[in-house]
């Protein structure tokens, strides 16, 4: 019987991690259904007017549709849910918290580039991955509200205050929870050198959450760390050139240090609790 109840819990524990995890496999399959479905279409048009709009196709609406998409379609699950949860009320200071973790996403970024182009040649895959999600389609404006608003905000909705926020209502402890979704925000981003920066962002995305006690944190955090790599790769049309590979990496050393830095000030200024609510 002891056996059984034992099984009957994991069963169930299982059950509610499954619950949370669906909802990822929701945005993945709408941002990869979304795509399909544009490339199929298109691919009509072209066999029927002898065109190639499948090859001037722009990536960015694909990811836009599946952002408000996604987020419509959660609403109307977790709507009710948000609502007394007061998932976008937030009692404190928000502008402050909003500014404090804008600058977080600013040292971030100053530490992933500053470590990206201090090794030259990894700092060009990760300077291409960016100018090309960035600038491909010749549509600057949609390309930068997707990247820096459209997708920010849904991936913080999606990942932290839905995956982070209920598997700590599980019994996982408060650090696996948090190495899980950023396991599962690195895997919608590709592997080698992004991957790798990805489940960086994963976990500093998710501390932000934690500690703020707010998505609105997050989403902040998110966007002006994507925010700040495209206005710099459009405005000097480079990310790596005119500074040494040693100034990179000193700049890659007060980032981390910023980024810690005021990541302390937000730890304490919110009291962050390892306990679940």
């Amino acid at each position: 019987m002891e056996e059984y109840n034992n099984k009957s819990k994991v069963g169930r524990f299982f059950a509610e991690v499954w619950r949370v995890v669906c909802y990822f496999v929701l945005f993945v399959g709408l941002q990869a259904g979304l795509i399909l479905a544009l490339i199929l279409v298109l691919s009509v048009v072209d066999a029927i007017s002898g065109g190639n709009s499948v090859d001037n196709l722009n990536i960015s609406w694909g990811l836009f549709l599946s952002a408000v998409l996604t987020f419509i379609l959660m609403k109307r699950r977790l709507g009710q849910e948000w609502k007394e949860e007061g998932f976008w009320h937030y009692e404190r200071s928000l502008f402050s918290i909003i500014l404090l973790c804008s600058c977080i996403g600013l040292a971030l970024n100053l530490f992933i580039n500053g470590v990206l182009c201090s090794l030259v040649t990894l700092g060009s895959e990760g300077q291409t991955e960016r100018v090309m999600l960035g600038g491909e389609s010749g549509n600057l404006f949609l390309a930068f509200v997707t990247t820096n608003f459209a997708i920010p905000v849904m991936e913080e909705v999606v990942f932290r205050g839905t995956l982070l926020r209920r598997l700590r209502e599980t019994k996982l402890n408060w650090i696996l929870a948090l190495i899980i979704q950023a396991v599962l925000f690195t895997s919608i981003h590709g592997m080698g050198i992004q991957g790798a920066y990805s489940f960086i962002l994963g976990i500093a995305f998710g501390l932000v959450y934690l500690w703020a006690g707010t998505i609105w944190a997050s989403i902040a955090t998110h966007i002006a760390f994507n925010a700040i790599s495209d206005l710099f790769i459009w405005i000097y049309n480079t990310r790596c050139e005119g500074v040494s590979a040693g100034m990179w990496f000193v700049l890659a050393l007060a980032g981390i240090g910023i980024t810690i830095l005021l990541m302390s000030v937000l730890k304490r200024k919110c009291g962050f609790t390892s306990k679940a609510e």
